[in-house]
């Protein structure tokens, strides 16, 4: 799923955002980990990474270079493997890709206890994730 012409922007308006990663940058991450679903480099290229207000949500994304090493400080493969996280809401739960599913939906984690009996799963792909059509209070 992608976002519509001018769709990110209002989403992100209330969003302290970083500059945007570079496509080679996203290439070379996928190169070495896996294929990023295409509405999440859309974030990518706009916002690499940032924090803030989305859609009344607190949401920390962390940033390109950021998501292997706050995977491994939350030792993610180890507790819930195939999950990999992107960010969090500033607390105490992730957010990320549920890699045994296609098209990679989001899921909601604790960090605390985490495992893979603890995932729910809140929207079927980024995107949506950002519009609010997600199952997350």
């Amino acid at each position: 799923m992608t976002f519509a012409t001018g769709e990110l922007e209002t989403l992100i308006s209330g969003f302290q955002t970083n500059p945007g990663a570079s496509q080679l940058s996203i290439r070379q991450f996928e190169m070495n980990n896996f294929t990023l679903p295409t509405d999440f480099c859309e974030f990518l290229l706009r916002s690499n990474g940032g924090e803030g207000a989305i859609v009344e949500k607190y949401l920390v994304i962390w940033s390109l270079e950021e998501l292997i090493a706050m995977n491994g400080a939350y030792q993610v493969s180890q507790y819930a493997p195939a999950i990999f996280l992107f960010g969090s809401d500033g607390a105490g739960e992730g957010f990320g890709f549920d890699r045994r599913e296609d098209g990679l939906p989001i899921v909601a984690l604790p960090f605390i206890g985490m495992n893979l009996a603890a995932v729910m799963r809140i929207a079927p792909d980024f995107a949506s994730f950002l519009r609010k059509e997600r199952l997350w209070g």
